[in-house]
């Protein structure tokens, strides 16, 4: 009986002490949850997590980790083009501006990382300011960036391959042109260069460019110098028209006077010859 006393005891304040640590280590868990929340507002690890959530930014960012995996790793010391363009894609938003001035919480790999980022730092800089022109591919990156400038590029050459191929531009891929050229992350664009052989989609950059001066644009300018030229002879036909009518006509009021004038006369011609032939039938009537 002894022994089964002592055993239920120890099993009770077995089961006490489990409930006990479990209590301290969930408060324990929210504690270190609370500070991460305090820290993380700033930490790159925020400032990742933030940017992957953003349509835009999020692609961008997988493509650099990719395309600058030599860089961040220590690999090179070498900022290669594909790894510029993505920077420059990525640090075109707000996102991927605080991916450069977060702060790694002494994390080692985060701060080699930010540290070798250094060598992209100048012609990205360059790149990503208002008065500069760039390559036409990083002017793509930049819009790609962009959740909504994305989805204009993307509409721009689904409907646009005929034109890459010099045959013709439709409606839809002018319509696609006019709302790529509204975004503002597409405003690079416009004026981007094309590097020697430099390809979009299978297509080399000049062609694309050269074809969308002679199709698309050209084409655009024809329609409206000809909606102009007919509205401004139809304007000019009104107002002659209008000078017309307006106009008086000095010749005709003489005769406009003296047609009135003429009237006149004659009614008092009968006036007075109806007076005469009354007082003619009166005094014939008394006569007889």
């Amino acid at each position: 009986m002894r022994l089964f006393w002592t055993l239920w005891i120890l099993v009770t304040l077995l089961f006490c002490e489990r409930v006990g640590s479990e209590k301290r280590i969930t408060i324990l868990t929210e504690e270190q949850n609370n500070q991460e929340l305090v820290i993380s507002k700033n930490s790159c690890r925020f400032a990742q997590l933030k940017c992957s959530y953003r349509t835009g930014c999020g692609s961008t960012l997988q493509s650099f980790i990719i395309e600058c995996d030599g860089l961040i790793h220590n690999k090179t010391n070498v900022c290669s083009e594909t790894c510029k363009n993505t920077l420059v894609g990525l640090t075109s938003t707000l996102e991927g501006q605080k991916l450069m001035t977060c702060n790694c919480d002494a994390d080692s790999d985060c701060e080699v990382a930010k540290l070798k980022i250094e060598a992209c730092r100048d012609s990205v800089t360059y790149a990503t300011r208002n008065d500069t022109v760039v390559s036409c591919t990083e002017a793509r990156w930049i819009c790609l960036a962009d959740a909504e400038c994305g989805k204009a590029l993307e509409y721009y050459h689904l409907f646009c391959r005929s034109m890459f191929r010099g045959k013709a531009c439709s409606e839809r891929c002018k319509n696609s042109l006019n709302i790529l050229r509204r975004q503002e992350k597409a405003a690079k664009l416009s004026e981007c260069q094309c590097e020697a052989n430099e390809k979009i989609d299978d297509f080399l950059c000049t062609d694309i460019k050269e074809n969308m001066n002679n199709l698309c644009i050209e084409d655009q300018i024809l329609e409206e110098t000809t909606i102009k030229t007919d509205l401004e002879i139809d304007i000019s036909e009104i107002e002659e028209n209008l000078e017309i009518e307006n106009e008086i006509d000095v010749d005709s009021m003489p005769e406009k006077t003296s047609n009135s004038e003429n009237l006149v006369f004659k009614s008092k011609s009968l006036l007075i010859f109806s007076v005469y032939g009354s007082l003619l039938i009166s005094s014939v009537s008394r006569f007889f």
